[in-house]
């Protein structure tokens, strides 16, 4: 996707402070949009009143940027399988995994996928080669998700569904019988909090509301992938993020039938933030060729996995 450069027109236009309203049409303003954004909305609050606040604010990792050409695409990529002559070819499955292609499907066609606007964007992704892609597995995902919004507090229009019914994920999971569930959760309790650390017990409190009612159900943790460097905010950076990931890896080794998958590496430079050729944003969400390498490194680490468990 072509960036749109300082040297062409931006319009911005803002909702109030409804944040998954806005569109910003020049990549190169955001950084001091969502500076502006959070110190209007946050202020200098307490860690209390920035949780009240997140409970109405929406979350910033909801800010949609568009260049002049994906918003002309919008429109068709609104529902990629509706049409299968606008399905793109998948990407070919990585070179010298030890299962087959049948075998792999397999595994994904019995798992369910969790996430934020970044698994939303996932979605769409694999939307693009048809309703087949990968086995078809459950992707439960929504724009603004957090551990704050399971519940319904913030409304059931910013819960998970499953077939059109917004519930907690631990429920929709229940529902769709995964024997896989793929988390990558968190980011957005992360930004409308003062200290990242309250949100490692949220996840595992979180995790453990699944087991309850899915108790043979293995957990597969995605890292939080990285942000890029101009586009970190307050709490919101790779450091935080790689501190974050670092305690739910150790969670998740300490745990039977859990496990962590680093998809956060692939995808940094080498000072550890985003990088730019996989920013659509110049912020937080991927690019398309993020999404094939996140997706490759997933399917290697199920492989050694279900390798392991012959």
């Amino acid at each position: 996707m072509t960036a749109v450069g300082a040297d062409r027109p931006a319009v911005t236009i803002f909702c109030g402070l409804d944040l998954d309203k806005v569109r910003v049409f020049n990549k190169n303003i955001f950084p001091l949009i969502a500076a502006s954004v959070f110190m209007v909305s946050c202020g200098s609050d307490s860690s209390s009143s920035r949780s009240q606040a997140s409970s109405e604010t929406t979350s910033i990792s909801e800010v949609t940027t568009v260049s002049a050409e994906s918003n002309n695409s919008a429109a068709e990529s609104s529902d990629p399988t509706a049409d299968s002559s606008h399905r793109a070819d998948p990407p070919p499955l990585p070179d010298g995994l030890p299962l087959s292609k049948e075998e792999i499907y397999d595994f994904f066609s019995r798992s369910a996928f969790v996430g934020t606007s970044i698994g939303r964007d996932r979605k769409q992704y694999y939307d693009s080669f048809g309703e087949d892609y990968l086995g078809s597995p459950v992707m439960l995902v929504k724009g603004s998700y957090a551990f704050y919004s399971d519940e319904g507090r913030r409304g059931a229009d910013l819960q998970v569904e499953y077939n059109g019914t917004p519930a907690p994920a631990r429920e929709c999971i229940k529902k769709c019988g995964a024997k896989y569930v793929f988390l990558n959760v968190g980011v957005n309790d992360i930004f409308h909090s003062d200290k990242w650390e309250p949100v490692v017990d949220e996840y595992k409190r979180y995790i453990q509301g699944i087991r309850d009612l899915s108790p043979d159900t293995v957990i597969f943790i995605e890292s939080l992938t990285p942000i890029c460097e101009q586009g970190q905010i307050a709490l919101l950076t790779n450091e935080t993020l790689d501190k974050f990931n670092a305690c739910m890896k150790e969670y998740a080794e300490s745990q039977n039938d859990m496990y962590y998958i680093d998809v956060s590496t692939p995808l940094k430079n080498d000072r550890g933030a985003l990088k730019d050729e996989y920013s659509r944003d110049n912020y937080i969400h991927l690019t398309d060729e993020a999404y094939r390498i996140w997706t490759e490194t997933v399917i290697r680490f199920v492989c050694d996995y279900m390798e392991s468990q012959k």
